[in-house]
């Protein structure tokens, strides 16, 4: 049996995560199984049927009904549902990769993960998306993925506001700095930085002062960033050292050259990847 790679781990976790949000659904489509807060899906609807046993006039159908719809009510949640069936695939994956002999040192898929994001593997060649995270620590005893191995995307927009930091442009080299989103880095490596600008006027470097996840796993403390912006969109930040990935931004400073404009500061998924994955 071969070696399985990267690249492999990589697409089917995201195809796990992505089994996961279609089996949570949202409140805003009120769709799937919902979460433990019963407010969406069939955890709301099994939340509804206690409601209808609990007023009940007719003591007996009450007690025949209220232990069986309380316990339907427990049950009715996406990591409770499909945990059961993800075991064995999480189980027989960590196998492949703790024998995989191509990964010095993998006995595990954290371990597996750890050598392709901050070992001889990498730098960041299996960045697993959140959401993959999040069930494997439910069904891995709570133990989670180290942080280094789990990517976190921050994009300018109704969950980010403010991006990872924006900059209002207010004149010739001067702005209103306000901050963003950082990564909590308990849990996650951060992104790829990328500036997203509109309304521009004029050409000249952004500076982006911030925290840098390096390659090797240690943290680049207020370290600057410096990128030459001439246009609107997104253009790539090159890092303080190469294949940083951003954590978090405590300011933004421009060249005299711009005098008009927004600038966002975000957080970018590995390329070719979804967000939510697909």
């Amino acid at each position: 049996m071969a070696n399985i790679t990267a690249a492999t781990v990589v697409s089917l976790t995201d195809k796990v995560g992505a089994l996961y949000d279609a089996a949570l659904g949202s409140s805003t489509t009120m769709d799937g199984l919902g979460d433990s807060t019963q407010v969406w899906g069939a955890s709301k609807k099994a939340n509804d049927l206690v409601v209808l046993v609990q007023a009940l006039t007719d003591p007996g159908q009450q007690v025949a009904l209220l232990k069986p719809a309380n316990d339907l009510q427990n049950q009715m949640t996406a990591k409770l549902q499909i945990a059961p069936d993800l075991v064995q695939f999480f189980n027989n994956l960590k196998q492949l990769c703790a024998a995989t002999s191509a990964v010095t040192g993998a006995s595990s898929l954290d371990s597996f993960l750890k050598y392709y994001n901050i070992g001889a593997g990498g730098p960041w060649n299996a960045l697993l998306h959140p959401d993959f995270a999040t069930i494997f620590q439910q069904i891995n005893n709570g133990v989670a993925l180290s942080a280094f191995n789990v990517y976190f995307e921050i994009l300018q927009g109704a969950t980010y506001t403010n991006g990872a930091g924006k900059l209002l442009v207010t004149g010739a080299g001067t702005g209103t700095f306000t901050a963003g989103q950082a990564v909590d880095t308990t849990r996650y490596a951060g992104g790829f930085a990328q500036l997203n600008v509109s309304g521009l006027t004029g050409t000249g470097n952004v500076t982006v002062v911030g925290n840098w996840l390096k390659p090797n796993g240690s943290v680049n403390t207020a370290a600057s960033a410096v990128t030459a912006l001439a246009g609107n969109g997104v253009t790539i930040i090159t890092p303080p050292d190469a294949n940083d990935l951003l954590l978090s931004v405590s300011n933004i400073t421009i060249a005299a050259g711009i005098t008009a404009g927004t600038i966002y500061v975000e957080s970018k998924r590995p390329a070719g990847r979804s967000n939510p994955p697909t």
